[in-house]
């Protein structure tokens, strides 16, 4: 495997970049949107993730779920605890009311299953079917047989499927490219690839789960498009 390094600037955390996203067409319209949510601590996202009382959580994950589609919201930091927010997230997507749009085509409910999507239970598969369907230019199912015993060979692998489908399967003429782990715990993990040509790239993040002890690529995220002078 032949990478190149060279020539080129350390790679940018992508986890929050939302440039690529297009609204989603709205078809009822809020006339305002809503203020960026405040970063939140570790701490703070435990407590919200523990918290019993749903007039404290509430208002606590809506004002976090408003803050996703701008990117205020740092998601790799998020990601580590979206397991532990699962239940609260369908509780918000059946809330009255979640599924009202903003000015940018966005709701609360949309952004809950966004962070499921990125957490990828299986139990989850029909919201995560619906959402793959509604943000269709954003994200989409990973080609089948991206598989590997471990995160570094299955960064490895992907990395091969990418460029074999960019008409690159000779690694000697791959373009300039790194990939790294974002965030991860013990069975899911946000994999961060960027690719760099002579006057424009891409970024892409790649939701990987564990089950028993083979890793596998489930969705990619199309997070941004740049040009170079």
């Amino acid at each position: 495997m032949v990478v190149v390094f060279a020539a080129c600037a350390e790679p940018r955390n992508a986890a929050d970049s939302r440039q690529s996203r297009s609204p989603s067409p709205a078809p009822e319209a809020s006339s305002e949107v809503p203020a960026p949510a405040p970063p939140l601590t570790d701490e703070d996202l435990r407590a919200l993730a523990t918290e019993v009382n749903p007039t404290i959580w509430k208002p606590k994950l809506r004002e976090l779920l408003s803050g996703i589609p701008d990117g205020s919201v740092n998601t790799s930091a998020l990601f580590v605890h979206i397991g532990a927010l699962r239940e609260k997230l369908l509780v918000m997507i059946g809330e009255p009311g979640s599924d009202k749009r903003d000015e940018r085509g966005m709701s609360i409910a949309l952004s809950a299953r966004e962070l499921l999507a990125l957490w990828s239970d299986p139990r989850d598969t029909a919201i995560i079917d619906a959402w793959l369907k509604e943000r269709d230019h954003f994200a989409s199912r990973a080609p089948d047989g991206v598989t590997a015993a471990t995160l570094p060979l299955l960064m490895e692998k992907w990395r091969d499927v990418h460029f074999t489908k960019e008409g690159f399967a000779d690694p000697a003429k791959r373009t300039a490219n790194w990939i790294h782990v974002l965030a991860k715990t013990d069975d899911h993990a946000l994999i961060h690839h960027e690719v760099r040509y002579l006057h424009w790239g891409y970024w892409l993040q790649l939701v990987a789960v564990r089950v028993e002890d083979t890793w596998t690529v489930r969705i990619v995220l199309h997070t941004m498009i740049e040009h170079y002078d």
